[in-house]
């Protein structure tokens, strides 16, 4: 069982046994249904912070910020009270909540229908040189590759003086869409802060997720799926190297040996616990089904109750509760929705 270490800032950054594990390193979420920020301050727990006002931002008049965590309120009485736990602030939880883990917190904003995800970020922390970014970056340029995004970006910095590079980063997917990855060196980035790691490797692979998929990793975690087992199947659900191979079907490829050292390091399970996008549900299956299907229900219910009732209605019952065929007959291209859950896997 990992265990996950209390990560404390300092000019030097120690963690105890720089034992490798899956973190969640970013939090945000609305409560729809108080306008108080102390209402969000006790649910996490953290009455026993002392919380200052600071800049608000997102169309809030007011914030309130401890220990890198935000509360945002005071604007239109729809927006609620906003919260913001960035990875610094996820830490400050972890060691000053007297009534929740992330693990109970979780299921709390799970299990409540007046709380709406706007983002969550799970890391997994390598020390043990599990994670080949140099082999990552020699397959994205062979081509060996399978994925569901269809951009990403490597950056990497330099030293002038000494012609080495320094450090990299590698992006798969667009930043700010429903699902994006994140591949970097976290000690040069720290560095780069001037904070000092007393590590000799440390390499971080992030999973950042946004609104309904955000939601939905949350929905599985609830049901019980370990973090670590989720976060794999996340991982390989939509990123994963290769090895050539003769069969022009690149997704039957075998997986890479750097790549499957990596992730069997948890779990050694590759099944997805997600429905791949599919061009089976259609529009003109949609149409067929509501105009050939239901056409004679829909129809005798407008000449009933009117046009503006039934999409008043349809609108109010269904909005939030689409299920996958109807994401993706309804997403952008570029969009990325985290599928149904599998429940019999």
């Amino acid at each position: 069982m990992l265990l996950w270490g209390v990560f404390m800032k300092s000019h030097i950054f120690k963690s105890s046994d720089h034992e490798n594990g899956i973190l969640i390193d970013w939090l945000e979420f609305t409560m729809h249904d108080c306008v108080s920020p102390d209402d969000v301050i006790s649910f996490l727990g953290l009455s026993d912070l002392q919380f200052e006002d600071s800049f608000s931002r997102y169309g809030y008049k007011y914030c309130l910020k401890s220990q890198h965590i935000e509360i945002l309120y005071g604007g239109r009485e729809d927006m609620g009270v906003h919260c913001i736990i960035t990875g610094q602030g996820c830490r400050s939880f972890e060691q000053y909540s007297r009534t929740d883990t992330f693990d109970s917190i979780l299921k709390k904003i799970n299990d409540n229908n007046n709380i709406s995800m706007s983002r969550l970020d799970v890391a997994y922390d390598d020390y043990n040189h599990l994670i080949d970014l140099p082999a990552i970056q020699d397959d994205i340029k062979n081509g060996l590759c399978v994925s569901r995004f269809r951009k990403g970006n490597i950056i990497s910095s330099f030293d002038i003086c000494n012609s080495s590079v320094k450090d990299t980063t590698i992006n798969f997917g667009k930043q700010g869409s429903n699902t994006w990855i994140t591949i970097y060196d976290k000690k040069a980035e720290q560095k780069s802060k001037d904070i000092m790691v007393d590590a000799d490797f440390w390499v971080r692979c992030e999973i950042k997720m946004r609104s309904v998929n955000a939601d939905a990793f949350i929905r599985l975690l609830s049901e019980g799926k370990p973090l670590s087992e989720l976060y794999f199947l996340v991982l390989n659900n939509y990123v994963r190297f290769v090895k050539p191979s003769e069969d022009s079907n690149k997704s039957r490829w075998s997986t890479a040996d750097h790549w499957a050292k990596f992730c069997n390091s948890v779990v050694n399970d590759s099944i997805s616990l997600f429905l791949a996008p599919s061009d089976d549900y259609n529009l003109v299956k949609l149409h067929d089904y509501v105009v050939g299907q239901a056409g004679a229900a829909v129809y005798t219910y407008i000449q009933r109750l009117g046009i503006r009732d039934f999409m008043e209605e349809i609108e109010e019952r269904h909005k939030y509760k689409l299920s996958q065929k109807y994401l993706e007959l309804l997403r952008e291209p570029d969009d990325d929705i985290i599928d149904d859950y599998i429940s019999n896997i």
